[in-house]
């Protein structure tokens, strides 16, 4: 299908986001349960509430991501829990009424492994799933995107965290496709809903993205996650300084594949998870925000933070027991 600059457009509505990370995707809880508000707070943060997504939206952010692990909330023929859907659908309701974009996605499920022995299964669990939240946000408008998939990836091999085998690339490919037939043929308000796709473990380098394959729709989006250089930006490094002269040929490398692989084919690209954790290296970290979102803000591309909350939580952003920011610096760079 013809790519027009409607999409492009669009995307950059988006502007920054927020992730509201730790909440709605806890999972392995290690007791039978299936209250919402137990899994809600199980990775130290509190209810959300619609003070919360208040303050998200008062602060300069434009959009929400929210992850939800869908597998430990589903019976035997993959029929959600209808307590746990209308907990997702209350929280989706008062982030729109907030006045963000809402991103809703399947986070930590264990079933879309790309994997030749669990391929067929995938796809039927992807094809039940995605049925079920579309026609349950049937009517609503373009405000609320889904995302088919968070980081699907051979979990515990020595490939989960590459850029993926040829093999595992083009079943997250396929996965993308079953995944956009299955919310267009729903109808109604899903025939256009912007959808995010991700590539193989939703890495960044270049091999990933060229082998992502964009289906034959409109309205679709490519979700990449930015974690670079890992050894700075992810908690379990000791890297601690970000070097302007030395420690940008990632970050460079990326933009200048996104430009090229999907902006100027007028495909949008949405930096769906970034984040430098804390060091106790505040300036590294405002000096390696502010060189992704200038070059996120060049190109058109939305960036969202991903903010674990929580106590003493290393991506933390914000405070959501005190109610306060906890890197004002940090957020003076994030929102334009």
């Amino acid at each position: 299908m013809r790519k027009s600059n409607e999409d492009l457009h669009f995307a950059k509505q988006l502007k920054v986001g927020w992730n509201l990370g730790n909440t709605f995707e806890a999972h392995d809880l290690h007791m039978a349960t299936q209250e919402p508000a137990v899994y809600e707070m199980y990775w130290n943060n509190p209810l959300t509430t619609p003070t919360l997504l208040q303050n998200i939206k008062a602060a300069g952010f434009q959009t929400i991501r929210i992850p939800v692990t869908w597998e430990e909330h589903v019976n035997e023929e993959f029929q959600i829990n209808e307590e746990w859907l209308e907990r997702i659908v209350e929280v989706v309701d008062e982030s729109l009424d907030a006045g963000l974009f809402v991103i809703l996605n399947a986070h930590h499920d264990k079933w879309y492994t790309p994997d030749r022995n669990n391929f067929e299964e995938a796809k039927e669990k992807m094809t039940r799933l995605w049925t079920q939240l579309s026609k349950r946000f049937e009517e609503y408008d373009e405000r609320l995107l889904f995302e088919s998939m968070n980081e699907p990836r051979l979990i515990d091999t020595h490939d989960e965290w590459t850029t993926g085998p040829y093999e595992a690339q083009k079943m997250v490919n396929q996965l993308n496709d079953v995944f956009v037939q299955t919310v267009r043929q729903t109808g109604k308000m899903n025939r256009m809903r912007y959808l995010l796709l991700p590539t193989y473990a939703a890495r960044y380098e270049t091999a990933a993205l060229e082998a992502f394959k964009l289906p034959n729709d409109s309205h679709l989006m490519v979700s990449i996650h930015l974690y670079a250089p890992a050894a700075f930006a992810q908690s379990d490094n000791s890297e601690s300084h970000f070097d302007l002269e030395k420690d940008t040929q990632q970050i460079d490398d990326f933009f200048a594949d996104v430009k090229q692989l999907f902006i100027k084919k007028k495909i949008p690209v949405v930096i769906t998870e970034f984040a430098a954790s804390d060091k106790e290296n505040l300036d590294d970290r405002v000096r390696w925000t502010n060189y992704i979102v200038e070059k996120a803000t060049k190109l058109g591309i939305p960036y969202i933070w991903w903010d674990s909350g929580g106590k003493n939580q290393t991506y933390g952003l914000y405070d959501r027991y005190q109610e306060k920011w906890l890197f004002p610096e940090i957020l003076d760079v994030l929102i334009p």
